[in-house]
């Protein structure tokens, strides 16, 4: 995933999102580089590519704990 899909999935332009799903559910991912990490909401495995680990990285973050369905649904909730 890019930056540019990121910001998309971040700020909730994409369809799959709205009901949790991740976008990449059932299809390999893009360039098979990433960490596989267990969200602690509803423990399913996400994959955190390295695009988004450059980023985070970049602006100082730590790796996200939740997938991105389970951050967008946070992010509403405030």
């Amino acid at each position: 995933m890019g930056i540019r899909t990121f910001f998309d999935r971040l700020f909730g332009r994409t369809k799959d999102l709205a009901d949790g799903r991740s976008p990449a559910a059932g299809r390999a991912n893009g360039n098979g580089h990433g960490t596989q990490m267990a969200c602690v909401d509803c423990k399913r495995t996400f994959l955190f590519e390295e695009g988004e680990q450059k980023f985070f990285k970049m602006r100082g973050l730590t790796p996200p704990k939740r997938c991105p369905g389970c951050r967008m649904k946070r992010k509403h909730r405030r």
